[in-house]
């Protein structure tokens, strides 16, 4: 197990709790908007080598900080269960083009999930598949996040959540600047902030 990634043991968790757990599974899909606020690094990063690349042009450059998200779950008996997640989607316009998807798995837990309102956790990987402009290439990081669902015995719920996604997107950083380093690593969704439906 010394070297299996932290996404192989994540994955055989899962197997081990679907195997393990009772037949009955509620199946559930939160789908919303979700605030990154890495956005705003990454587009300070983009306008930065724009304008050490262009210096004689104005730099037109806009990296949307909200995006819809997608976050399906099975869960089981006791509030216990594990999911996906696909988003923000987090796209650059302007001068450069930028395109982010995070997708990640994760375990969670609902402690009152009979009750109409529940808090609920969750903890897992993330990574980024994305394109773009100065990106060299993304790593794999944690993900945690606390919420809050209400109506959960309805037919269509609500959410909203807070979390923090310590992946990484690496970005070139234009020559010029006064520093050695030629690359910059920045956490597009370091802290995401998200209002859902829940189908």
């Amino acid at each position: 197990m010394k070297n299996c990634s932290p996404l192989l043991v994540l994955v055989l968790l899962f197997g081990a709790v679907a195997v393990e757990s009772p037949a009955e599974v509620d199946f559930r899909f939160p789908v919303g908007l979700t605030y990154a606020n890495g956005a705003w690094d990454v587009a300070d990063r983009f306008e930065e080598n724009y304008e050490e690349e262009h210096p004689h042009k104005e730099v037109d450059v806009l990296v949307w900080p909200v995006g819809a998200s997608f976050h399906p779950y099975a869960e089981f008996d006791y509030g216990f269960g594990f999911g996906a997640s696909l988003g923000p989607i987090t796209l650059g316009f302007g001068d450069v083009d930028y395109v982010d998807v995070p997708v990640g798995l994760d375990v969670r837990y609902a402690p009152a999930y009979m009750e109409d309102i529940s808090p609920t956790i969750r903890a897992g990987f993330r990574y980024h598949l994305v394109d773009g402009d100065y990106v060299e290439g993304s790593e794999i990081g944690f993900f945690g996040a606390l919420g809050v669902e209400f109506m959960r015995q309805e037919r269509v719920g609500i959410g909203v959540e807070a979390g923090y996604d310590s992946s990484e997107v690496e970005f070139q950083r234009y020559p010029g600047w006064e520093t050695d380093e030629d690359t910059e690593k920045i956490r597009p969704s370091a802290f995401v902030v998200s209002v859902f439906a829940v189908f």
